[in-house]
């Protein structure tokens, strides 16, 4: 099947697991893993097979392998849990174009990645720590000496509030570290459940830390530790699904 730019985009960046591009076809060409059926080979006779992925395309292979996994292998987050990113999901899945403040600080993230620091077997309230991976060159590197300001202590910020106030071209590296702490210290206080929810919800997490890294600056050790949050398949307590 076909899908827009649009949603195109957001599929290859594994925003819609629904879906698993097909580069042989083209680029708006995706498989509906919604959609998996048994044909009986009798009705397989005589169509023509048309590949969806080039034969020396290893990298399409590995990516299509991955699509299928997340789309059936996702993890189960605890109930509680969900309602805390639930405003991260309306964030990340929100109208707002890729040109907007919004939409350029959502094309910076690679993937969101969350951790419990005692492990998900345990009972709650759980420590979470909310890793926003971008891309490599997003973070500039400063020296282990520079002083950062004391974040907690502003005002507070919503997200849009931070993403319109991004430093412009020729900003200093300190500027844009500066700018990234705000996006985590926004995204710390923008992941909080709603007024209405449960006291086991709200008494679910015990505290939620936000940290941005560049994708080659996580740890493998880490990577394994965390799981992906899947913004399009989150479920939780009935009182949400309403």
């Amino acid at each position: 099947m076909t899908l827009n730019q649009t949603m195109a985009n957001e599929a290859r960046k594994g925003r819609r697991p629904r879906y698993a591009a097909l580069p042989a076809l083209g680029a708006e060409y995706f498989a509906d893993l919604s959609l998996i059926s048994t044909v009986h080979k009798s009705f397989l006779i005589g169509c023509e097979s048309q590949p969806g992925l080039a034969g020396d395309d290893w990298r399409g292979e590995i990516d299509f392998s991955r699509a299928i996994g997340r789309r059936f292998d996702r993890f189960a987050f605890p109930d509680d849990v969900t309602p805390w990113l639930r405003p991260l999901q309306e964030l990340m899945q929100s109208k707002a174009p890729k040109s907007s403040p919004v939409g350029r600080l959502a094309g910076d993230i690679a993937e969101l990645r969350l951790e419990a620091t005692d492990g998900w077997g345990t009972d709650p309230p759980y420590d979470l720590t909310l890793i926003v991976i971008v891309a490599v060159g997003v973070i500039p590197t400063l020296d282990e000496n520079t002083e950062l300001p004391d974040l907690e202590s502003l005002p507070e910020e919503k997200v849009p509030q931070v993403a319109g106030d991004r430093p412009g071209e020729g900003a200093t590296p300190l500027e844009l570290v500066i700018f990234w702490e705000r996006v985590a210290e926004a995204l710390r206080r923008l992941c909080r459940p709603p007024d209405d929810a449960p006291e086991s919800t709200k008494n679910a997490v015990r505290s939620l830390d936000v940290e941005i890294v560049n994708e080659d600056d996580l740890r493998y050790s880490r990577a394994l530790r965390s799981v992906e949050i899947d913004l399009n398949h989150l479920s939780g307590p009935a009182y949400l699904e309403g």
